[in-house]
C-alpha cells in the first residue's frame, strides 16, 4: 500500500475530471529532467520513497528517454537521505542480464534440481547458455 503521485502541470483544483487529469499529468524527463529531480527530491523528505522507472518510447527516443530516466534516479538517490529512495523497473524477457559464472551456475542447478510437481505447469526452461567474455 502507498500513494502515487505524478507531477502536474497545473493546479490539480483545475483538473477536475479524469480527462482533465490525464491531460495535465505527467513530465518530459528528456527535457524537464533537473526540474524532475529537485521535486522529487523535496518530496516527503522523512518518508521512504520508491520511483518507478515505466519509460517506454518508441525508436532511438527510448534511449534517450531511458538515460534521462536514469539521470533523475541517481540525482533523486543523491539528494534523499541514504536509504530513503528505491527504483522499481519492471523486468523483460528480451532484457539480458550480466551475471557471474557461479550465479549462472547455480540458476542451472536449481533448475536441473526443481521439484517434479512444476512440469505438469509449464514451468518450461528459460536458461540461456552462458557467455564469457561479455
Amino acid at each position: 500500500a502507498g500513494t502515487i503521485v505524478v507531477p502536474l502541470s497545473r493546479p490539480q483544483t483545475e483538473a477536475d475530471d479524469a480527462a482533465t487529469l490525464g491531460e495535465v499529468a505527467g513530465a518530459d524527463v528528456i527535457e524537464r529532467g533537473p526540474e524532475l529531480i529537485t521535486w522529487l527530491a523535496a518530496l516527503y523528505p522523512s518518508k521512504k520513497m520508491v520511483i518507478g522507472s515505466y519509460i517506454y518510447v518508441d525508436g532511438e527516443a527510448h534511449v534517450r528517454a531511458s538515460v534521462a530516466m536514469d539521470s533523475v534516479l541517481a540525482g533523486v538517490v543523491a539528494a534523499r537521505p541514504a536509504g530513503y529512495t528505491a527504483a522499481a523497473y519492471l523486468g523483460s524477457p528480451a532484457t539480458a542480464h550480466v551475471i557471474s559464472r557461479e550465479a549462472w551456475e547455480d540458476s542451472r542447478a536449481r533448475f536441473e534440481g526443481r521439484p517434479w510437481y512444476h512440469a505438469p505447469f509449464g514451468f518450461a526452461q528459460n536458461h540461456r547458455p552462458l557467455v564469457e567474455g561479455v
